[in-house]
């Protein structure tokens, strides 16, 4: 059985990953994960996105260390900075949903896992019982209300602007038959409460490019929520076309009516078969640790040459390759609550 260390940022040490392979060791296959744990040796290593430490160490093969991305609101010139090329140039692969930007880089959709479980905090150890087998056996949800949406009323960016401000219309014209949650003043305890009553649910990723894909259609997917979604380009290449719907934030009387006519033609009801293909879908391809499970697979079998391997954190690579006076605009920048660049 393989060792696989895998490093989660803002995770807890040892973390139990049930909901996502239906077992409390850990186990998919031929593989044992040790998430934020502390192992002496292991068969691979997959960082998601950064450590949780300004380092991090243990005896692997340098050739089986992957970084994964997940974050999907990056400037566009994030991974060209000196100090992001520094510090991806200590992985042999790497996988993400940005354009090409690095020699061993393959283009695909973030790694993310579902967070329906989840409060605010995003903990992926929920112990709600909802874990895989769940979802897997999952065929009917008693649906008594209309419509929800899930967004913050963060305006740190553009692209946060903009879609707080379709939400804002949104919201104006539907009124009470949109439920609008994820702000200070409709908090849930978990995402389930707020998909898993709704026939449709609106879902807004970042922007609109090719393969952002992220846990907000997931969880809509997992809830048998009918999706109006806002994201990826070529989203009909992972989910077949009748279990979700295309929306254009910047055109809001085109969805406005898109909606309106889709809850007038019952296309939840006339497409529920496509929504049970895409909840599984969701939990069988992109499953974040059967996809981690399905890379190991693919990369090549070598004998083995495990180091001391010691990794560096995103900050440490940043305090070390960014100026004074770059540092000092990031801190203004942040301490007004401007779009951030990265350098």
């Amino acid at each position: 059985m393989y060792k696989v260390k895998v490093s989660i940022p803002n995770q807890e040490k040892r973390l139990n990953i049930k909901d996502f392979v239906d077992n409390d060791e850990n186990i998919y296959k031929d593989c044992k994960f040790y998430i934020n744990e502390d192992t002496e040796e292991v068969d691979y290593w997959f960082v998601l996105e950064n450590l949780n430490y300004n380092y991090e160490e243990t005896r692997v093969d340098p050739r089986n260390v992957v970084y994964l991305n997940y974050e999907t609101s990056y400037p566009k010139d994030y991974f060209f900075t000196k100090y992001m090329e520094n510090y991806l140039n200590q992985f042999s692969y790497k996988l993400g949903c940005y354009d090409n930007f690095s020699k061993n880089y393959e283009y695909v959709p973030p790694f993310q896992p579902w967070l329906i479980n989840s409060s605010q905090k995003s903990s992926l150890n929920s112990n709600s019982g909802r874990d895989y087998k769940f979802f897997q056996s999952l065929k009917y949800l008693e649906k008594s209300k209309k419509l929800s949406i899930f967004c913050s009323t963060k305006k740190i960016t553009d692209d946060h602007s903009i879609r707080l401000k379709f939400v804002e219309k949104l919201k104006e014209h539907f009124n009470d038959d949109l439920d609008w949650y994820g702000h200070k003043d409709n908090l849930l305890d978990h995402k389930w409460e707020g998909i898993s009553q709704y026939k449709y649910h609106v879902v807004l990723e970042n922007e609109s490019r090719n393969n952002l894909i992220s846990e907000k259609l997931y969880d809509s997917f997992l809830g048998l929520s009918y999706p109006f979604y806002f994201g990826a380009q070529n989203i009909y290449n992972y989910f077949p076309e009748n279990s979700l719907s295309r929306i254009d934030i910047f055109d809001l009387p085109k969805t406005i009516e898109l909606i309106e006519e889709s809850i007038l033609n019952n296309t939840y009801e006339e497409n529920f078969e496509s929504l049970i293909e895409s909840k599984n879908i969701i939990l069988n391809e992109f499953n974040l640790f059967k996809r981690i499970r399905n890379i190991i697979e693919k990369l090549p079998k070598n004998d083995a040459d495990k180091k001391s391997l010691k990794l560096y954190s995103v900050g440490e690579f940043w305090k070390n390759d960014v100026n004074i006076k770059q540092k000092t605009k990031h801190y203004l920048k942040r301490k007004l609550r401007l779009n951030l660049r990265n350098y």
